[in-house]
């Protein structure tokens, strides 16, 4: 079939010359049938597709100008972009963690003392305090 905008042209086009429109649809010749597109690669699988296509192209050689202006790849120096590791320290025993651990809570009491005020733990609550009491109906 014809697109819809060219059936109405030719329409308008044999009303103008003075026939009837179903006169001219029925003196058109039928459109012939739509050809399948071949397979690519016979199989036409998206795996033969990737197999048999080349995703590069061919780089060509460099002009003149370019070739002078760029140095030689022998006298490249690159320089890393990450940089050496730092030297890290050793971990630490478990003796030398409690020793920071206690010379830490030394300097901590001394700060409080220097500030006025003393390092006080709260006092603990007496488990039956802690239980509410029952209510009795």
């Amino acid at each position: 079939m014809r697109p819809l905008i060219e059936r109405f042209k030719i329409g308008l086009l044999v009303l103008a010359l003075g026939g009837s429109p179903a006169l001219a649809q029925a003196q058109q010749a039928p459109d012939p049938p739509a050809a399948k597109p071949p397979k690519p690669y016979g199989g036409g699988t998206p795996l033969d597709t990737i197999v048999n296509q080349r995703f590069w192209t061919d780089v060509p050689e460099a002009k003149d100008f370019v070739r002078e202006s760029r140095p030689d790849a022998s006298t490249l120096k690159y320089q890393p972009t990450t940089g050496t590791d730092p030297e890290r320290p050793k971990p630490r025993t478990p003796k030398e963690l409690e020793a920071l651990q206690s010379e830490l809570e030394k300097a901590t009491e001394h700060n409080e003392r220097s500030a006025g005020r003393l390092l006080k733990k709260p006092p603990q609550k007496a488990a039956a305090a802690a239980k509410p009491a029952s209510r009795a109906p």
